[in-house]
Parts: C-alpha cells; structure tokens; sequence
C-alpha cells in the first residue's frame, strides 16, 4: 500500500467538510491507497476538529442564553 497518499486539501472549518474528508479517508483505505495507520491519524484529527465545532456552537449557544437572562432582569 502506498504511504504517500494524501487526501486533496484537509478542511475543517465546516462538519460538512469534515465528513467528505472521512469519506474520502474510508474509500482511500478501502481502495488501497492509504495505510489504517494513517487513517487512524487524520480520523483522529476530525474528531478533535470535531470537538472544537460542538465545544463553538455551545459556547455560542451560551452566551445567547446570558443575553437572554440579562435582558429579562433589566425588565424585571
């Protein structure tokens, strides 16, 4: 098998592209053309992307609640 496949371009910045990049991961191990050690590196690395996208959107999630609760005891 060869180790020097690489997958096109890594982008994380959106789940949507996290999960053409494991797409594109399965089918290259599956095609022959990346090492499972390999995989099991940039799978890795999707997951902590991952991480960090759930870890954002409840930050954000969060912070619209305190705005919410500072505006409701300004009323009260």
């Amino acid at each position: 098998m060869p180790s020097n496949y690489r997958p096109k371009r890594l982008r994380l910045s959106k789940p949507k592209h996290i999960f053409l990049l494991l797409e594109d991961v399965v089918n290259a191990v599956k095609d022959g053309k990346m090492k499972p050690q390999q995989a099991n590196a940039i799978v890795y690395a999707v997951q902590t992307a991952l991480k960090a996208h759930e870890v954002l959107e409840l930050e954000k999630k969060v912070k619209q609640l305190e705005e919410i609760l500072d505006g409701l005891k300004e009323k009260a």
